[in-house]
């Protein structure tokens, strides 16, 4: 008998904090392994708008570096637990980028921006199709299109209903599917 286990998010430490305003301009990204940082900064280099890169994984020692220079728009940081969390609060949309490759990489930051309520737009790759269902609970980009993010990032800014729902039902996703204690509860 084979079951299908779903990675999950502490969905207790990553809540929508109604304490904290999202920033209408505030574009968020995290992580470190496989992601496509190019074409996410030639994506949002145009457009008026703010993007802080957390780029940075716990289980990673080596420190992510950018590869060209930044546009004035884009800061690019490691961040602690806390401050990441604060940083998706402020976020009006998230976004991971991955580079196209056969697993699931970029399931925990997903996760995260979805417990926190948010709209993410992700990658869909060969090993990242099953989290997210377009349109419902999130957003695909096909790999490395920098006009397909920008025109999904434009279009998805200019509609803050959209995002907020889309943002609701991701939360719902991972309380449902992928909290911890579901985790647990599969284990």
């Amino acid at each position: 008998d084979v079951q299908r286990i779903a990675f999950h998010a502490d969905t207790e430490f990553f809540r929508p904090d109604p304490a904290v305003t999202a920033e209408p301009d505030l574009l968020s990204a995290a992580g470190q392994l496989l992601r496509d940082y190019d074409s996410l900064v030639e994506a949002v280099r145009p457009l008026p708008v703010r993007l802080q890169i957390a780029a940075g994984s716990p289980w990673i020692d080596q420190p992510l570096k950018p590869k060209q220079s930044l546009p004035d728009n884009v800061t690019w940081g490691r961040l602690d637990r806390f401050a990441l969390r604060n940083l998706y609060a402020r976020s009006a949309l998230c976004v991971v980028p991955i580079y196209e490759n056969d697993y699931q990489t970029g399931i925990s930051t997903i996760l995260e921006m979805m417990a926190m309520g948010k709209c993410v737009v992700a990658t869909k790759t060969r090993g990242q199709t099953d989290t997210i269902v377009d349109g419902e609970n999130g957003i695909y980009v096909p790999p490395s299109d920098v006009g397909a993010l920008r025109s999904t990032i434009e279009r998805l800014l200019a509609d803050p209903e959209r995002m907020r729902a889309i943002g609701a039902r991701a939360r719902e996703y991972v309380l449902r599917e992928a909290s911890i204690e579901r985790f647990v509860d599969r284990l």
